[in-house]
């Protein structure tokens, strides 16, 4: 696939096995199909700061980017676009004023870091970071920040719990939006990090949130034949 078919599973899992390398999963979480305002990031990487990659396939068009991009740099403070060789020149064209960055698949089933993402904090967004959160997530960061939580009906908590994070700054605020995100995650480093799994479905395995039992259904799996079928469908519907 990587030769012949760079879907956005394969540009996904070499971005996800590039950031194991990198940042490990002890203090890093990554977010996948992450609603933010009006559009949906690929992905997001929380750590001690946001990043959000957002993947752009040799068989996709670049309309919605510009959208996408205004979005995210309301929630984070990188923006990289992960895209092809197909598309390379028109995203240095589009991107070349901004702080978002570039990474490109390569022959060697690899990125290449063709533009720098740049540290942006700019266009931090209340309303956009405070939509992400679930009900629990923001009353907990009310709580912790106020004290207490509004003695209102539940129609207008959402309302009135926003006007009191609406006055922490921005900044502040966004910080303690990505530590109640990372709590979504409750995934063992140990089971994605292991040799059992390839490298190919590291990525599958991470999202679909694997425990033990399923950990050891997928490495008596793997040793199976050579000759039976092993691909990420399969190895779902086999973990199902």
């Amino acid at each position: 696939m990587e030769m012949n078919y760079s879907n956005e599973y394969v540009l996904k899992n070499t971005l996800f096995n590039d950031i194991l390398i990198k940042y490990g999963l002890k203090n890093t979480v990554v977010l996948d199909e992450f609603r933010i305002d009006n559009s949906i990031a690929d992905n997001v990487l929380l750590n001690g700061e946001a990043q959000i990659f957002e993947i752009k396939t040799s068989y996709d068009d670049l309309s919605k980017l510009p959208k996408q991009i205004s979005d995210y740099q309301k929630f984070a403070e990188k923006v990289w676009i992960v895209s092809t060789a197909v598309h390379e020149r028109s995203l240095k064209q589009m991107l070349k004023d901004t702080s978002v960055g570039i990474k490109i698949h390569n022959e060697r089933g690899s990125f290449t870091d063709v533009k720098e993402a740049d540290y942006n904090t700019r266009f931090f967004c209340h309303d956009t970071l405070f939509k992400t959160l679930h009900k629990k997530e923001y009353l907990d960061i009310v709580s912790d920040n106020f004290g207490f939580q509004p003695d209102v009906p539940n129609t207008k908590i959402f309302r009135e719990c926003f006007a009191m994070v609406k006055t922490l700054e921005v900044k502040e605020f966004q910080q303690k939006v990505i530590y109640k995100l990372k709590t979504r995650s409750a995934i063992r480093e140990d089971l994605i990090t292991s040799d059992a799994i390839p490298e190919s479905l590291k990525y599958l395995c991470y999202t679909y949130k694997i425990n033990n039992r399923q950990f050891e259904q997928l490495n008596r799996f793997l040793n199976q034949s050579a000759s039976k079928c092993i691909t990420p469908t399969c190895v779902e519907n086999n973990l199902s």
